[in-house]
């Protein structure tokens, strides 16, 4: 299976350290309570990037596509920035092609204006190849699981 920490504890937090940078900001995570759920219980979330005086929330993409899962958490990410109590409300992305896609497929869906979106120029050498290893390791086991399904399907 396909091992994502390497983007939640590597790629993640060196896309917080580069928005806090340009945002003149320090950043750090924080779980920020967003409302209450229906059952009437607190219903939270943590930020990647929280400044400490909580008036800056960020949010970090790595996906390097627009894939369902991709945009599922895309969609997620401005639903909860959207949500929050933060001023001002960033989505930092690795990709500006992601960017782009994401904001004309939802621009009037969802807020967006309500949302800053910031693009890293260019992820490290180093860091776009294992991007590339988890990314074509997640869509082999893809394709495998619908090899499988197919295979399956066929002899009934």
């Amino acid at each position: 299976m396909a091992d994502s920490s390497y983007i939640t504890k590597t790629v993640e937090p060196f896309l917080i350290s580069w928005a806090g940078n340009e945002l003149g900001e320090t950043l750090f995570r924080l779980r920020e309570k967003l409302g209450m759920g229906t059952s009437g219980t607190s219903v939270s979330f943590e930020f990647d990037g929280v400044n400490e005086a909580r008036t800056v929330g960020v949010l970090a993409s790595a996906s390097k596509s627009m894939k369902s899962g991709a945009v599922r958490k895309l969609i997620a990410d401005a639903a909860i920035l959207l949500a929050s109590p933060f001023k001002k409300k960033v989505l930092v992305f690795a990709y500006q092609l992601v960017r782009t896609n994401f904001e004309n497929q939802f621009r009037g869906i969802l807020d967006l204006e309500r949302i800053e979106f910031m693009v890293h120029p260019e992820l490290p050498e180093c860091m776009q190849r294992k991007l590339e290893e988890i990314h074509t390791l997640a869509r082999n086991e893809q394709l495998s699981k619908k090899e499988k399904t197919k295979a399956s399907r066929n002899r009934r």
